[in-house]
Formats: C-alpha cells, sequence, structure tokens
C-alpha cells in the first residue's frame, strides 16, 4: 500500500471512529472532561479496529502485501 493510499485510509478510518465514539459516549451524559477522555479512547480503538478489519480485508482480497 502506498503512503498516500496509507493517509488516506487512516483518514477515513479516523473519520469514522471519531463518528462512532461519538454517538456511543454521548448517551452517557458525563462531565466535559470525562466526556472528552472516554470520547478520544473510544475513537482510537474504534479507528484502530476499522483500520485493522480494513487491511485484513485487503489482504484476503490479495490487494496488497
Amino acid at each position: 500500500m502506498s503512503y498516500l493510499g496509507s493517509a488516506i485510509a487512516i483518514l477515513i478510518c479516523g473519520s469514522l471512529g471519531t463518528a462512532i465514539a461519538w454517538y456511543a459516549v454521548s448517551p452517557l451524559g458525563l462531565g466535559s472532561v470525562a466526556t472528552g477522555l472516554a470520547m478520544a479512547f473510544a475513537a482510537m480503538m474504534a479507528a484502530t479496529f476499522l483500520f485493522a478489519c480494513g487491511v485484513a480485508v485487503g489482504r484476503a482480497l490479495r490487494l496488497f502485501k
């Protein structure tokens, strides 16, 4: 995978991870600092999971090594 492809994948996964974290953490009704910390943690976990899934699918389809 090229550097540009990796950068695009990271941006997409980060954006989707942030959206997932927003919908998962917002209903908890935490205070501002707690919400920020929980949202950052959830977004990083979701983005990492999405990126790993994308790499696994790409390797399974032999799109890249």
